[in-house]
C-alpha cells in the first residue's frame, strides 16, 4: 500500500511484486511467444490437498488497483477502494462499485486535499468510510461529508492504514529523525475526528473490530489492544528461524493474524499466527507474503514461483497453499500476481499483469 509513514512488508510486497511482473513482461517479450497457461500456473503447491472451492470469476479492474474491499450491503453492493492514474499523469484515490456477481457499476475519484496533488485509498469499513493518504497526509473519505484531513501530532506527519467497522483508524507519524510512532483516530459518521492517541513504538497496519491491531514493534511482528485501564498491550508475535525481522499485516475479527518473516537476504516469508506461529509456503520460490486474512482464516498474498521469474497470487485455505492462477480462467498473456485483500464473502481484489495491457486491478468473485 502507498503512503505508509515507515519501511513495512506491505510496501515492499508491492515493490517485488512490480519488480516481478517487469521481468516477466521482458522475458515474454523477448521470446516473442505467449506461454501457455500451463506453462504459466503451476499445480497447487504448499501442503498437499485437492481443488480448493469455490473457483473465481475474474473482473478485470480498468486502470486502476484496487487494493481493499468491504463486505456486500443490503442491496449486493460492496466497495473496492485504491488508485487510478488520471488523464494528467497524477494518483488519486479511487472507489468502484461493485456487485456480488462481479460487476462493476461505477468509479468514483475521490481527488486529494487541498493542497496535495495525490492520493490513494488503503482501507474502507462497511459503513463506505475510506481512508488513505495524500502523500504522507492521511485522510479518511466519510460517506455525504467529504475527505477530512487526519490531525497529527505537533512535529509530525502523519498516515493512515486501516479502519474497522466502528470508525477506528490506525496509522503511524513521523518526526524529525526521522522517528517513527504509531497512532489511533476514531471518526463519526458526522465526521467528527477525535485523537490521534499515542501507540508510542507500536507501529499499526491493521485494526479489527474488537480493537486489535496488527503491525510491529522493534522490527517485529506484533499484535496490540489497550486493556481495561486504557493501558496499550502488545504482544510479540515472534518470526520464522533464521529471520531477523517481521511485520503482522492483517487480523480478523477472531485474532488471528497473518504477515510475514523478514530473511537476511532479505526475503519475506508467509505466516499465520494462530493457533502457534506457522510458515504457508511457497510456491517453489524464495519468498512469500501473506497480506489479508478473512474471518474464516482464508489468508491471501503472493509468492514468488519456482522459476524465480514472476509472483503469483496466492490463497491459504484450511492448510493448503494454492495458486489463484489455478481456480480462475485467464486469457492468454495474464498472470495474477498479487491478491491484496480478501472479505468475508471471499471476494479477492489484488493486481494481474497482461501481456497485452501491462500490469492491470483485478476482482474475484466466487462461484
Amino acid at each position: 500500500m502507498s503512503g505508509y509513514g515507515f519501511f513495512n512488508f506491505r510496501a515492499m510486497a508491492d515493490l517485488l511484486s512490480r519488480i516481478q511482473s517487469v521481468r516477466v513482461t521482458v522475458a515474454i517479450c523477448a521470446a516473442g511467444l505467449i506461454l501457455p497457461l500451463a506453462a504459466l500456473v503451476p499445480a497447487t503447491a504448499g501442503k498437499a490437498g485437492g481443488q480448493a472451492r469455490p473457483a473465481y470469476a475474474l473482473t478485470t479492474v480498468i486502470g486502476g488497483f484496487p487494493v481493499a474491499l468491504n463486505n456486500p450491503d443490503a442491496s449486493g453492493t460492496m466497495l473496492l477502494v485504491g488508485s487510478v492514474t488520471t488523464s494528467t499523469g497524477n494518483t488519486h484515490a479511487a472507489v468502484w462499485e461493485a456487485t456480488t456477481a462481479g460487476v462493476i457499476v461505477n468509479m468514483i475519484d475521490l481527488g486529494t486535499l487541498p493542497g496535495s496533488v495525490m492520493s490513494a485509498a488503503v482501507d474502507v469499513n462497511d459503513d463506505g468510510m475510506v481512508v488513505g493518504n495524500c502523500g504522507m497526509i492521511g485522510f479518511v473519505e466519510v460517506p455525504g461529508v467529504g475527505m477530512l484531513a487526519l490531525p497529527a501530532p505537533a512535529g509530525t506527519v502523519a498516515s493512515a492504514h486501516g479502519i474497522n467497522n466502528s470508525g477506528a483508524i490506525v496509522g503511524t507519524t513521523r518526526g524529525a529523525g526521522p522517528v517513527f510512532g504509531g497512532v489511533l483516530w476514531h471518526v463519526a459518521a458526522d465526521g467528527t475526528i477525535t485523537g490521534p492517541v499515542d501507540l508510542g513504538t507500536f507501529l499499526p497496519d491493521d485494526i479489527n473490530d474488537s480493537g486489535e491491531i496488527a503491525g510491529q514493534q522493534n522490527d517485529l511482528p506484533a499484535i496490540a489492544s489497550f486493556d481495561a485501564t486504557g493501558t496499550l498491550q502488545v504482544e510479540s508475535l515472534g518470526v520464522l528461524r533464521g529471520s531477523i525481522e517481521g511485520q503482522a499485516n492483517a487480523i480478523n475479527s477472531i485474532g488471528h493474524a497473518a504477515g510475514c518473516s523478514l530473511d537476511a537476504v532479505p526475503y519475506p516469508h508467509a505466516i499465520e499466527w494462530w493457533p502457534a506461529m506457522e510458515s504457508l509456503g511457497t510456491l517453489g520460490g524464495a519468498y512469500s507474503n501473506a497480506l489479508d486474512i478473512n474471518d474464516s482464516d482464508v489468508v491471501v498474498g503472493y509468492s514468488i514461483t519456482a522459476t524465480g521469474k514472476t509472483n503469483h497470487a496466492i490463497k491459504f485455505q484450511n492448510g493448503i497453499l494454492y495458486d489463484l492462477n489455478g481456480l480462475v480462467l485467464l486469457n492468454g498473456g495474464q498472470v495474477l500476481t498479487s491478491a491484496h485483500a480478501i472479505n468475508n464473502h471471499e471476494y479477492i481484489v489484488g493486481e494481474l499483469f497482461s501481456k497485452t495491457a501491462g500490469t492491470q486491478g483485478f476482482l474475484l468473485t466466487p462461484k
